[in-house]
């Protein structure tokens, strides 16, 4: 069994079954390039090509050397520039459709290209399959209905035959061809691109649409429109970053833990005092408030006899007690000084004012966009 990832509550995504979901997509054999053979194309890029917008166009980009591209008529590769060679073929504002956005969006909105419509295979894959992996082997097997491929990294070993032949004979997406990635396996390899958004949009298609009065397009593409919208949202995030106002978040530190220490013995310090704000409710000698076992201890003193010191058992007691109230207080002030204190905004705020961190369009737990990295 399979299960779609409920990653967007709103759209209220059902579980379904894999079997007849992908019986009418048909996909290519190894070495086959579905549509017309791809060619090295010299011309305007795709010229004839007839794209009329919000069309697919599947891109997968060579670094220093080109681009492949495929589309519902053709496929083809284009020596040049790949950030250029997108710049020219944005003008018909196509639908772009490629693996993951992190490997082939993260390029472009780094040029300044910021693509308005996009079919990420890796997002749907997460979506339709509930994918953990946005890999183009796991996002091709899914598709197909073949076992998740193994996980690896480095250069491919002797389990990774078929190094001419797109897919291996069992159908799995062959790691040694993707390795040896040039202009004209690229063309190739947007048009097994396109294979798979046909694979993944025909299942999605397939289900009920709960809506009162459905329309086009059905709900799950429009949700598979979002979550790819998502992660490209991640990578455009992580290049532009979230604008911060040092000036503004400096006042809310020095409120919560104090002036910005001039040294690592000044920041030592301020801890010390921070302690002792709390140990002097509390009779006999000090202890390491960053220990639970002995902060259980310290409680005990006072008549508090806790199995834990959980901020939810320890907060009925703060009205009450003014030394429950001050180490409440505490642990606020440490986790904001150890967390995102003055350390935290002079790595992570550039000088330009903004955060930048790491993004993901959803998370595996709840579905959400996440960031880490400060």
């Amino acid at each position: 069994m399979f299960a779609l990832a409920a990653v967007r509550t709103a759209v209220g995504l059902v579980h379904v079954g894999r079997v007849g979901r992908l019986a009418a997509v048909g996909f290519g054999h190894a070495g086959v390039v579905p549509g017309r053979a791809a060619a090295m194309h010299d011309g305007p890029v795709l010229d004839g090509a007839g794209l009329q917008r919000g069309d697919l166009l599947a891109v997968v980009l060579v670094r220093g050397a080109g681009a492949g591209f495929a589309w519902a008529g053709g496929s083809t590769a284009v020596a040049g520039d790949p950030v250029d060679l997108v710049r020219q073929a944005a003008a018909a504002d196509p639908r772009w459709v490629w693996w993951t956005a992190r490997e082939t969006a993260a390029p472009l909105v780094a040029a300044g290209i910021r693509p308005r419509a996009c079919w990420d295979l890796g997002a749907v894959g997460r979506l339709a399959h509930g994918l953990r992996r946005e890999d183009a082997p796991a996002v091709w097997a899914a598709a197909r209905g073949l076992p998740e491929p193994r996980l690896t990294s480095g250069p491919p070993d002797l389990l990774d035959l078929g190094g001419d032949s797109a897919l291996l004979p069992d159908g799995q997406l062959s790691r040694a061809w993707l390795a040896d990635l040039d202009l004209p396996r690229a063309a190739g390899l947007a048009a097994l691109a396109l294979q798979v958004q046909a694979a993944q949009e025909q299942l999605l298609v397939a289900l009920p649409d709960p809506r009162a009065a459905p329309a086009e397009p059905p709900l799950r593409v429009l949700t598979a429109y979002a979550e790819s919208a998502a992660a490209l949202l991640a990578v455009e995030l992580e290049h532009d970053g979230l604008p911060v106002d040092r000036e503004v978040a400096a006042e809310q530190l020095r409120a919560e833990i104090g002036p910005r220490p001039g040294d690592a013995r000044a920041e030592a310090e301020h801890r010390a005092a921070r302690d002792a704000e709390v140990l002097r409710h509390f009779p006999g000698g000090p202890v390491d408030l960053r220990n639970p076992a002995q902060v259980k201890a310290l409680l005990a003193r006072i008549g508090l006899d806790l199995p834990d010191t959980r901020a939810w058992r320890l907060e009925p007691f703060a009205d009450s007690t003014p030394a429950v109230a001050a180490l409440l207080a505490w642990r606020r002030a440490e986790r904001t000084s150890t967390t995102y204190g003055w350390g935290w905004l002079d790595r992570n705020v550039g000088s330009d004012g903004r955060w930048r961190g790491s993004w993901g369009a959803a998370d595996a737990a709840a579905g959400r966009m996440s960031a880490a990295g400060g």
